[in-house]
């Protein structure tokens, strides 16, 4: 009815959602469905995209500072009235903090939006949200975990998973726009990473190198864990920015870090970077 998809199904039959929608999800649904247009033309994908847009735009973007929210309450009272008895309510409470690596996601998705649909209006938005974490979120220790509205300013450092996306987003804005400043930022914020988070003797990314003492006890500053998923993105965010710079060293620790996880990830549970990286590492 509003557009946008709930977070998931809690029966079997997918009879009944979890009525949450979360921001991460809507980047990820809807770059398939901009994908399935861009296949199939047919138009039923494109409209669900641009309705799923629509919906993120309105409900989890603050205009103002030109960043994205992280979620809309599940409320299941509000969605059980209809349309007509929905506009006499108030709507679902929405959390208006904003998650770097959930921002970065959704950027890149109005990146590809702009593309597939040859639309501006979503690439300026993109590119203004991509400003705001430049200007708010950027630290000698990496890009800021999450922006607290009520406080207005950005918390947590050295985090992987944010500092992976983020590069990510950067990249990406860099091959839209071709504006340097953008590739100028990736190659220093991979760079942080590399330094800071990479395991020389094993390859793979460590999972934090924090120096935010209000979130950790001293002793846990830094984790060695390596996960997967933000390791993956990272390995996907390597390639990416070899092919714009061709700097060796990015293919070398992409294939390492891709060395690392290959033997111990279950197919079923590989992440579609992970996947591409693969394509990518095996024609080299």
């Amino acid at each position: 009815v509003e557009g946008g998809f709930f977070r998931y199904a809690t029966q079997r039959d997918w009879s009944v959602p979890h009525y949450e929608k979360m921001l991460e999800d809507q980047a990820d649904i809807i770059k398939a469905y901009l994908h399935a247009f861009k296949i199939t033309k047919d138009p039923f994908y494109r409209d669900v995209a641009k309705r799923s847009i629509e919906y993120v735009l309105k409900n989890l973007y603050d205009e103002k500072d030109s960043r994205f929210y992280g979620s809309q309450d599940a409320d299941e009272v509000y969605y059980h009235f209809t349309l007509k008895e929905r506009k006499k309510v108030a709507q679902p409470r929405t959390d208006r903090t904003s998650y770097t690596h959930t921002n970065a996601n959704m950027i890149i998705t109005l990146l590809y939006a702009g593309d597939v649909l040859n639309d501006t209006k979503y690439k300026k938005i993109a590119v203004k949200s991509l400003d705001f974490f430049l200007n708010n979120m950027m630290t000698e220790n990496g890009v800021l975990s999450f922006y607290d509205p009520q406080k207005k300013k950005g918390f947590l450092d050295g985090q992987l998973e944010d500092n992976a996306w983020f590069s990510l987003s950067l990249l990406e804005s860099y091959r839209v726009t071709r504006e340097k400043r953008f590739l100028e930022k990736a190659d220093a914020l991979i760079g942080f990473c590399l330094k800071n988070l990479y395991n020389e003797k094993e390859g793979g990314f460590i999972e934090r190198r924090s120096t935010s003492k209000e979130f950790y006890r001293e002793k846990e500053l830094v984790s060695f864990r390596k996960h997967y998923g933000p390791n993956s993105i990272m390995i996907y965010t390597l390639i990416s920015a070899y092919e714009l710079t061709k700097k060796k060293e990015f293919l070398e620790k992409a294939r390492e870090g891709f060395g690392l996880f290959y033997e111990d990830m279950n197919v079923e549970f590989q992440s579609a970077l992970f996947q591409r990286a693969a394509r990518y590492l095996a024609r080299q």
